[in-house]
């Protein structure tokens, strides 16, 4: 996929096909469309309003992505960061909107931990994110996200089971 409209037509073929399989709820495609801008919005909201609590909540769960014990629940401790991130933007809304995207989240990391992520790797993304939202680097947690989110994009296209789909 080259370019951003080559990735949203991905993203919506990609959506389409989670919400055939039923992956627990139904997902508007356009409103999945929006994570990119919305991921992007709430976590330059949390470098802004982020509280030492906030911190150490997101600094908690990175711990547990990187804990081998915890490794089967990868793809909920995915969920669960990004869920405080927007709980740490100081707007109400962002928790409840987020919610409605756990569906795409847990499939994200369902499907990047089986094909494309280390633990590690899963571990140092989260903390990645954390340590710009700790320097109140928006513009940093900005590039961060774009391109966790492209090379997923590149690297479930090569999977088997997109092809199959």
């Amino acid at each position: 996929v080259s370019g951003s409209a080559g990735r949203e037509e991905f993203l919506q073929r990609l959506l389409q096909r989670v919400e055939r399989r039923g992956e627990g709820t139904e997902i508007q495609v356009d409103e999945a469309l929006r994570r990119r801008s919305f991921e992007v919005l709430l976590t330059k909201k949390a470098c802004e309003h982020r509280t030492e609590e906030d911190l150490a909540a997101l600094a908690e769960i990175v711990r547990r992505a990187g804990d081998k014990a915890e490794a089967a629940n990868a793809p909920e401790i995915g969920f669960t960061f990004h869920h405080a991130l927007a709980l740490a933007s100081g707007n109400p809304y962002y928790p409840m909107v987020m919610q409605s995207f756990r569906p795409v989240y847990v499939f994200f990391y369902k499907t990047a931990c089986a094909h494309s992520y280390t633990q590690r790797q899963f571990a140092e993304q989260l903390a990645s994110i954390l340590d710009a939202v700790r320097r109140q680097d928006p513009q940093a947690a900005e590039e961060i996200i774009l391109r966790i989110i492209d090379n997923w994009v590149r690297e479930f296209e090569k999977t088997e089971k997109f092809r199959r789909s």
